[in-house]
């Protein structure tokens, strides 16, 4: 008898059946089946995986191309004179509100040419911020990311304080939308 088959009975000697009940190569055979079946389906979800991963890489690189558009046309925009007429909601005032408080100081610092883009960019975070909570499922992240974004054109402002400022005014922007909806 090999060393495996005493295992086997070992296995099964307190479990109170007998060794006639079972019959080893049948549960061999299942076995190996099982563990085929198992290799298999972890080969096909590591290609999936492998799949996935390739999707990102070209998401990314879309991204990145649709970032760039996107910084053109921000540009292209801050230098125009005119205000583009959007429809906004009753919230919008609050947000604009919520994400100007504490920044009058750093905004009179600002040269001149920054003052304008960065009120543009403002208007326009504060816009799809209006635009997110009008939607049924409101994610934190995305609206942390846009004010993360408009904070970040201030040169020479400390990392840590515009995390902190992101932070309380995506807090803010939270229990307006929070109160809204008790309301």
């Amino acid at each position: 008898m090999s060393q495996e088959d005493l295992e086997k009975k070992e296995r099964f000697k307190n479990t109170g059946l007998r060794e006639s009940d079972f019959d080893f190569s049948e549960l061999d055979k299942k076995a190996d089946d099982l563990l085929e079946q198992e290799n298999l389906a972890e080969k096909n979800e590591f290609s999936e995986i492998k799949k996935i991963e390739r999707l990102s890489e070209d998401d990314n690189l879309s991204k990145q191309v649709t970032d760039d558009k996107k910084t053109t046309v921000n540009n292209i925009t801050s230098q125009a004179t005119q205000t583009p007429v959007v429809t906004k909601s009753p919230q919008y005032d609050q947000i604009e509100s919520i994400l100007e408080e504490g920044l009058a100081d750093i905004y009179k610092e600002l040269p001149e040419s920054l003052k304008l883009e960065f009120r543009h960019k403002g208007e326009e975070t504060a816009f799809q911020i209006d635009q997110i909570m009008q939607s049924v499922k409101v994610k934190l992240k995305d609206v942390i990311e846009l004010i993360l974004g408009w904070l970040r054109m201030v040169p020479g402002v400390n990392k840590f304080f515009i995390e902190k400022e992101v932070t309380i005014k995506a807090k803010k922007i939270f229990d307006l939308k929070n109160k809204n909806n008790l309301e």
